[in-house]
């Protein structure tokens, strides 16, 4: 058994709660009782409170108070189980981390708009295999293949320039790491056993590069990259970050601070740094699939990019084991009400019986000495006034007889 709300379950420290106030509350009847004068006096007004019935109903009420905070805590069997598949696709997304991202032409800059936009993609990609690979002139895996996309989050918010081991840019390197990280997702499946129907599935489930950058590249040519990727099933994506008006490139020092911008060493004219459209649409173009170019003001366009991964191929990508969980707090619930109309309908004192005065053994019990002298005073007094009776009586008939005789003497 479990409990669904475990935190409700600090309710139980009511139940002795509740019974130490009806032990100081005993204790202070006790005392006031003595108050009131001695023992002998005190007990005939106390004869019909029931202490043991007084004690039963404490107990009853502690045991209504913990079931009905065990009821709350929804406590709960196991239940059914089944396995549920997951079906989904694989993505790759590629995050630029060359000095270019730096660039102010999109605000703060064009790294830190990635990190901000990118994190609303991968709650769209709920259900899908995502990894990460950072870029600059050589390229890491950040994050592999995961179904947690809070993970991959993670992951997103500690990337930074100058975290690639190698300064420049290199697209095709990003494609390359990028497509490794797919087939390596796909081998990893692969070891496992598996039944036909989910070979079958794994073959046809789509597998995708998100290539997140400005298109600046000083490497050969991507596109032949990209092509290569798309030989072995995968598609190429490209969100495009910048304006092509384009914007320098700022310099920091070794602890963050700016240190104006980037100059050519030879001419000291600012570098200048924009978005390669022509080079990103040629990739997407390729690598089969779409090309996402950002707007400064509307951003880019997340939801067409999501609606065009949804009508990719997605197959069976996990198989979780699910436990369905019965409720059982109706089995404390009911016992709770019952104790507690119990509690409501049991009297603490006893029912006084009406008996015949005579019969009461009291009665014929023979007087002790030490009721003796009030015996005999109630004695007398009941004597006294029935010859009190007898003496008016006779007179009353005295005279009657003289109102007769002088009647008859008329």
């Amino acid at each position: 058994m479990r409990f669904e709300y475990e935190w409700v379950l600090l309710g139980l420290l009511i139940v002795p709660v509740f019974v130490g106030t009806r032990i100081l509350d005993s204790a202070r009847r006790k005392r006031l009782t003595a108050s009131l004068g001695t023992a002998r006096l005190v007990a005939p007004l106390l004869a019909s409170v029931d202490e043991g019935r007084r004690r039963l109903k404490t107990v009853l009420l502690s045991i209504a108070l913990a079931l009905l905070v065990l009821a709350a805590a929804r406590p709960q069997t196991e239940g059914e189980k089944k396995v549920l598949a997951r079906r989904g696709i694989d993505v790759a997304i590629a995050l630029d981390l060359s000095r270019s991202m730096l660039a102010q032409d999109l605000a703060p800059s064009r790294l830190q708009w990635a990190k901000h936009e990118l994190p609303r993609l991968l709650d769209m990609l709920e259900g899908d295999r995502v990894g990460i690979v950072g870029f600059a002139g050589d390229a890491y895996v950040a994050c592999p293949l995961t179904l947690d996309q809070h993970l991959a989050r993670l992951y997103l918010d500690t990337m930074d320039v100058g975290d690639a081991p190698t300064p420049g840019t290199s697209l095709s390197i990003a494609i390359k790491t990028a497509t490794e990280l797919l087939e390596k997702g796909r081998s990893d499946a692969a070891r496992e056993p598996a039944t036909s129907a989910e070979a079958d599935d794994e073959g046809r489930r789509a597998r995708v590069i998100v290539l997140v950058t400005d298109g600046e590249g000083h490497d050969e040519d991507p596109v032949k990259d990209a092509e290569a990727a798309r030989k072995r099933g995968i598609r190429v994506f490209a969100v495009g970050l910048g304006t092509e008006v384009g914007g320098p490139v700022p310099e920091t020092l070794e602890d963050g601070t700016p240190a104006g911008v980037l100059r050519d060493k030879q001419s000291n004219e600012v570098v200048m740094t924009k978005m390669k459209t022509s080079t990103l649409a040629g990739i997407a173009k390729v690598g089969a699939g779409d090309a996402f170019f950002v707007d400064p003001v509307k951003g880019v366009d997340l939801a067409a990019l999501d609606a065009r991964l949804k009508q990719l191929a997605r197959g069976d990508i996990s198989d979780r084991l699910e436990t369905r969980y019965e409720d059982r707090f109706p089995f404390f619930l009911f016992p709770a009400f019952f104790l507690f109309l119990l509690d409501a309908v049991m009297r603490e004192r006893r029912r006084e019986e009406k008996r015949n005065h005579r019969d009461t053994p009291e009665n014929d019990r023979e007087p002790s000495a030490e009721h003796g002298s009030e015996l005999h005073e109630s004695n007398w007094c009941r004597g006294s006034a029935a010859q009190l009776g007898r003496s008016e009586e006779e007179e009353k008939g005295g005279r009657k007889k003289e109102s007769a005789v002088a009647g008859a003497a008329r």
